[in-house]
C-alpha cells in the first residue's frame, strides 16, 4: 500500500511525527514525500500521485491557501485517487479543492474522507490485511464462507481473468499491427527525399508516439485490473481446499528473492516504449532533412 502525502513545509514536524507512527505501525506501508528542495516538484509530484493507492492531505493552518497543495489535490481528483484528510488541528480548514458539488442539488459535498491518526492507520492496517476485501466478498458476514455458490463464484472470478488476459492480448496484436503499418510507410516516406513527404513522415511519428503512450496506458490499466481480479481471487481461495495461486506466487517470490521480479506487465510496456523510441528518432531525422532541403533544395 503505498500513501502519498500531501502538507505545507511548515506543519512538516508535525507530518513528521505522524508519518512516523503510520510506519512503525503500519509494515507493510510505503509513505511518498516531496523534499523541501527538490526541483521539479510538478513532475515529481505527479509520479507520486500516478504509483500511489491513496493520498493523505495532512491539513495544517495554512494548507487551505496553498496554491501547490491545491494543484496535488486536483491531480490526485483527476488520476481517481482515494483522498484522506487528517487536521492537524481542530479548527483548521480543509481546502475547497476538496470539495465537489451535488448534481441535482448544487450542495457542497466533500470528496475525501475524514479520519484521526488512530483510524487512519487502523484502516490502512485493514487495506493490507484485505479486511476490506472480505467486508465486501462477505457482506452478511464470515458465516457465508461455507455457501456452496462459492466455489461456482470462485470458477466465475477465474473466467473472467482469463477472458480479461485474452482482450489484453488481443488489444496489444491491434497496437502491433498499427505500428507495423505505420512504421514502414514513415520510413518508406523519409527516403522519398521531398520536402513535402518529410513534413508528412514528421506527423506521421508524431501519431506513432501519441499511439505509443495510448498502448502503455492501456496495458498499465489491463495490469491493473488483472492485479485486482487475483486480490479477490486469493481472498476467495483462502475459503477451499488449496490456494494454489498463492502458492505460487510465493514460490516465485522465493525463487526471485535475490534479484528484482520484473511482472509480465513491465515487459509489456517495453515494447511500445522501443517502438515511441523509434519514432521520436524518426521525428529528429525528419526535422533535420527538412532544414538541410530548405538549405540546399
Amino acid at each position: 500500500m503505498r500513501i502519498f502525502v500531501i502538507h505545507s513545509f511548515s506543519d512538516v514536524q508535525r507530518v513528521d511525527e505522524i508519518v512516523s507512527h503510520i510506519q512503525q505501525q503500519c509494515f507493510n506501508v510505503s509513505i511518498l514525500r516531496l523534499e523541501n528542495d527538490r526541483q521539479y516538484w510538478k513532475s515529481i509530484s505527479k509520479s507520486f500521485i500516478k504509483s500511489s493507492d491513496a493520498i493523505l492531505v495532512c491539513v495544517g493552518e495554512k494548507t487551505h491557501l496553498s496554491t501547490n497543495i491545491e494543484w496535488e489535490v486536483n491531480e490526485a481528483k483527476r488520476l481517481g485517487r482515494i483522498i484522506y484528510v487528517m487536521r492537524l488541528a481542530e479548527n483548521n480548514q480543509v481546502p475547497c479543492s476538496l470539495f465537489g458539488k451535488d448534481e441535482f442539488s448544487g450542495e457542497k459535498i466533500p470528496l475525501f474522507t475524514y479520519k484521526c491518526e488512530i483510524d487512519f492507520i487502523h484502516e490502512m492496517n485493514g487495506y493490507v490485511n484485505n479486511e476490506y476485501l472480505r467486508t465486501i466478498l462477505y457482506p452478511s458476514g464470515f458465516e457465508r464462507e461455507k455457501d456452496p455458490t462459492l466455489l461456482e463464484q470462485y470458477k466465475l472470478m477465474l473466467g473472467t481473468s482469463e477472458t480479461l488476459i485474452s482482450r489484453r492480448q488481443a488489444q496489444n496484436n491491434i497496437y502491433v499491427a498499427i505500428n507495423s503499418i505505420l512504421l514502414p510507410a514513415i520510413s518508406a516516406l523519409v527516403i522519398l527525399k521531398e520536402l513535402l513527404f518529410f513534413v508528412l513522415s514528421f506527423a506521421l511519428a508524431l501519431v506513432g508516439i501519441i499511439i505509443c503512450v495510448s498502448w502503455v496506458n492501456t496495458i498499465i490499466a489491463y495490469g491493473q485490473l488483472n492485479s485486482a481480479k487475483f486480490d479477490v481471487i486469493n481472498e476467495l481461495e483462502k475459503k477451499l481446499a488449496a490456494s494454489v495461486f498463492d502458492a505460487e506466487w510465493s514460490a516465485l517470490s522465493r525463487k526471485f528473492q535475490k534479484k528484482k521480479y520484473k511482472s509480465f506487465t513491465e515487459r509489456e510496456k517495453t515494447v511500445p516504449k522501443l517502438f515511441a523510441i523509434i519514432y521520436a528518432m524518426l521525428c529528429i531525422v525528419s526535422l533535420v532533412l527538412s532544414f538541410v532541403w530548405k538549405l540546399w533544395g
